[in-house]
């Protein structure tokens, strides 16, 4: 049976994440003077690895899903049992490689004397670029929701930019969750992104988007985010 262990922030931190200093696992807080790691982006045997060979306390951040489930514990036992598996499977491979190879070339002194085929040329492919869409409709409008919590989410920035990161607009969802921006076509509005601290960054491409109007924003459990202390639960 695996054994697994169970992460929680206990007293979750509301300090603000885009504000820190960037450092090479996370960011910095000025307020408590040390790093934040930042968990979001890691695999399961990275956190594991990082959090049980920490000797001191870690500040960090995990999406609330991480923060809902077990992780499994990687022992030494399990490490050796892999790479004796990966070292057989490789042998075998090998194996096969070297028995294709000889069938298809001829063994000259104890060396292998490949013979190689000249590919095919099948002529220059035309290069095909795709074209961009046209941003049509002159509102930007929808909702923006939480599937994992079940309810809008108030207070996301929502910003549209041109392609040069040059703001046109920008807003806030309301109580609903709704919010609506004017859509300038002449400004070549190219991308709209969605912000709140506790959430990860969403950005949409108009170019990707069927329709400008009454979109559903998901900000799920893999976007909530949590600061503060990480216990072993």
């Amino acid at each position: 049976m695996k054994k697994t262990v169970h992460y929680k922030i206990a007293e979750p931190c509301h300090e603000n994440w885009g504000a820190m200093t960037p450092i090479e696992k996370g960011r910095f807080c000025n307020s408590c003077a040390k790093p934040v790691v930042d968990f979001t982006k890691m695999a399961d045997h990275q956190v594991v690895s990082y959090l049980s060979a920490a000797t001191d306390s870690v500040c960090g951040r995990m999406t609330i899903r991480q923060l809902d489930r077990d992780f499994t514990l990687y022992h030494a036992e399990q490490t050796r049992s892999f790479n004796l598996r990966a070292l057989v499977l490789g042998t075998a491979l090998s194996t096969f490689s070297a028995l294709n190879v000889y069938s298809q070339g001829e063994f000259v002194k104890g060396k292998m004397a490949v013979q190689v085929e000249e590919p095919v040329k099948m002529g220059e492919m035309e290069r095909v670029f795709p074209v961009k869409a046209a941003v049509t409709g002159s509102v930007f409008s929808g909702n923006t929701f939480d599937y994992y919590e079940s309810a809008f989410v108030s207070g996301v920035e929502v910003t549209i930019y041109d392609e040069a990161g040059n703001q046109l607009a920008t807003t806030l969802s309301n109580d609903s969750g709704r919010f609506e921006l004017p859509l300038n076509t002449a400004q070549n509005p190219y991308s709209a992104v969605f912000r709140k601290e506790e959430y990860m960054e969403r950005v949409y491409l108009f170019a990707d988007l069927l329709t400008t109007t009454d979109i559903t924003v998901d900000f799920s459990a893999e976007m909530r985010m949590m600061l503060g202390m990480i216990i072993r639960d």
